[in-house]
């Protein structure tokens, strides 16, 4: 598995502010301090110097810190407090902990007027967005936090955010981009002597150089960066850069195992797990398990490839360990791949099936690189193995009649020869029922993809992004063409998948709904509601069930009406059953019939489509997902109310 790791920048302005003071004269002179702002700043200064190198120590005195400062009432204090704390969880991995409080400090700042720190926390926020994968949200705040920055001339943060967009088009594998913004962020690090920034630069530098099959210039880097890490005592960052060296080496001995290379290949493999196992000893003084976890699933990535199988079981039983413990679900799926690929690779097919089976059930918030065919195909083996040992069991029993009983030899030979055509034929029966489903679910699914990219929504998108152009508004065109191909990049991820989490789902509805409220000019208000007892990452369901509806109402619905036009989406559990609502105040069913436009057709196009998806995902299951559509007409009041009942 490739693991390379690029590193964005928490923006504490005060990060510095006490280097040069001894960490442990701090501690002991706290006993001697008034509770006052200078004890505040004590604890402060004490969370900023040990967050990095010790994480869970920072975040002790981070939080006496804002307790003290809530306690004496001072709110510049209390915005610090926040900030030390919000570093902690940073860098201890809670990213959904880290962004909570830093949209509370920012807030803290506003009120207090101080464009320093409010540009260093917008930055920040960004950082915790870009954590949870959210790059729009990311790229918006870094964005603001480097218009500040440029309104006051500070730059600190100018370097930081150029820095961190970098990181954006980086994700995006934009490398030409991401290269041009770390080369005007480097020459301003480097005027500054902001080392920290500068090892962040040359780090990520080297993984684009490392993605560009540029190995030899990505070490380069790698090693400039970790000079700088140890010279600033970052051991997290250490850790870092010395697992990047790791996969640096690992991919040079992926590249020369593929032109069979084996004796340079293993040297490049070796190398890999000596820099591992140093990256490991680093990360363990600041008991970074999550990296930990990862590492050890990588070292047993080199073994596998080696064909050493118990080396890989021994480090994989590890990583699964410290995966369960910190509850780290990307590693944990990891897990389950590499235990399937083991014991394929062991014959043990039994055992691999299981994690496979493990590894389906957890695809919704994951892409799964194993074909499926390969679960058909275990399946096969996995049951042929059985009817063997059942048939060789059988025969033995046969042989053991035939001593007594010679003349019903053929007998017992043709119930053998029957026995094994029933399983010939049974297989064969499975293998075309797999074959005819799969062909029903790409149909149905090349019929909803067209639904939800239909040429006219396409069509207006991209006229609504011209219009901005030609009146010279880059900022929405820009926005509005971010919003467009993050909506079809989701779009073509969730058709790929038969089970999307509901948060994905709320996610390209809040990204189709944001671009069809732009683009009728705000003619359009929507909301989505779920209930507080919704676990929106745990429960699973179709993809884009509701937009062919949602578009129904946007495009023939809401053709007349002389208010707003208003579409209301509410999640609730009712039992153990979702139940999804979609309401607007359009013209209802009825009116909308009797219209000559295509209302008609199109509309029955969503419904028949909706009705075949659901006859196919309610093959084999006990409880079924209904759907239906009612007019609305109560108090002068019409619409239409789409409900979806789907079984947890």
């Amino acid at each position: 598995m490739r693991r390379i790791l690029h590193i964005i920048l928490v923006i504490s302005f005060f990060n510095n502010i006490i280097a040069q003071n001894n960490i442990d004269s701090l501690i002991k002179i706290l006993p001697t301090l008034k509770e006052d702002t200078n004890k505040v700043n004590v604890l402060k200064q004490i969370s900023v110097k040990t967050v990095f190198g010790d994480p869970a120590k920072g975040l002790i005195y981070g939080e006496k810190s804002l307790d003290l400062a809530k306690k004496i009432n001072w709110k510049k204090g209390i915005a610090l407090g926040y900030s030390c704390i919000g570093d902690a969880y940073e860098n201890q991995g809670n990213n959904a902990k880290a962004l909570e409080l830093r949209l509370i400090e920012v807030k803290l700042w506003e009120e207090l007027d101080d464009k320093k720190s409010l540009s260093g926390t917008l930055g920040n926020i960004g950082v915790s967005y870009s954590n949870l994968s959210d790059n729009l949200n990311a790229l918006k705040y870094y964005t603001a936090a480097l218009k500040v920055a440029e309104n006051i001339g500070y730059k600190k943060v100018i370097t930081n955010m150029l820095i961190n967009i970098a990181t954006v088009f980086q994700d995006q594998k934009n490398y030409k981009k991401a290269k041009e913004y770390f080369n005007k962020a480097l020459p301003l690090a480097i005027e500054r002597n902001a080392k920290n920034s500068i090892s962040i630069i040359k780090t990520n530098l080297g993984v684009i150089s490392v993605e560009e099959k540029e190995f030899a210039l990505g070490k380069t880097y790698y090693f400039e960066a970790l000079s700088l890490a140890k010279e600033l005592d970052r051991k997290m960052f250490q850790a870092f850069i010395l697992a990047n060296i790791a996969q640096a080496y690992a991919l040079q001995g992926d590249s020369a195992l593929s032109k069979n290379n084996i004796e340079y290949s293993n040297k490049k493999f070796n190398e890999a797990i000596e820099y591992h196992e140093m990256a490991k000893r680093v990360a363990k003084e600041i008991e970074l398990y999550n990296l930990i976890a990862g590492i050890e699933g990588s070292i047993c990535d080199i073994y596998t490839k080696q064909k050493k199988y118990n080396n890989a079981f021994s480090h994989l039983k590890i990583a699964e360990k410290l995966a369960n413990e910190t509850n780290s679900a990307n590693e944990i799926k990891l897990n389950h791949e590499r235990y399937y690929r083991l014991y394929k690779l062991t014959n043990k097919h039994d055992l691999a099936l299981m994690h496979f089976e493990k590894l389906i059930l957890l695809k919704d918030s994951a892409k799964i690189e194993v074909d499926k065919k390969d679960l058909l195909e275990l399946q096969i083996k996995f049951e042929t193995e059985k009817k063997e040992a059942e048939i060789k069991s059988l025969t033995q029993s046969n042989n053991i009649l035939l001593l007594s009983a010679t003349n019903k030899k053929y007998l017992i030979y043709g119930l053998s020869i029957i026995l094994i055509l029933l399983v010939g034929i049974g297989l064969l029966v499975f293998n075309q029922f797999k074959l005819r489903l799969k062909q029903e679910t790409m149909k149905l699914e090349q019929k909803l993809l067209r639904t939800q990219m239909n040429p006219h929504f396409l069509f207006n998108s991209i006229t609504s992004i011209q219009n901005f152009i030609y009146e010279h508004q880059p900022k929405e065109a820009g926005d509005y063409l971010s919003r467009f191909a993050w909506l079809m990049r989701l779009i073509l991820e969730n058709s790929a998948n038969e089970y999307i989490s509901l948060d994905k789902e709320i996610e390209t509805l809040e990204y189709y709904l944001s671009l069809q409220k732009l683009r009728m000019n705000d003619n359009l208000d929507y909301s989505i509601e779920v209930d507080s007892d919704i676990q929106t990452s745990q429960i699973s369901l179709p993809p884009m069930l509701t937009q062919p509806f949602i578009e129904n109402a946007i495009e023939h619905g809401f053709r007349g009406i002389k208010e707003t036009g208003i579409i209301k989406i509410h999640f609730a559990i009712n039992k153990d059953v979702l139940q999804i609502k979609i309401i607007d105040n359009g013209i209802g069913i009825a009116s909308a019939q009797q219209q000559k436009e295509l209302y008609h057709s199109h509309k029955s196009m969503a419904m028949q489509i909706t009705q075949e998806r659901l006859k196919l995902l309610n093959r084999s299951k006990n409880k079924k997902m209904i759907f239906e559509i009612k007019e609305i007409e109560r108090e002068e009041k019409k619409g239409t109310e789409v409900i979806f009942s789907i079984p947890i």
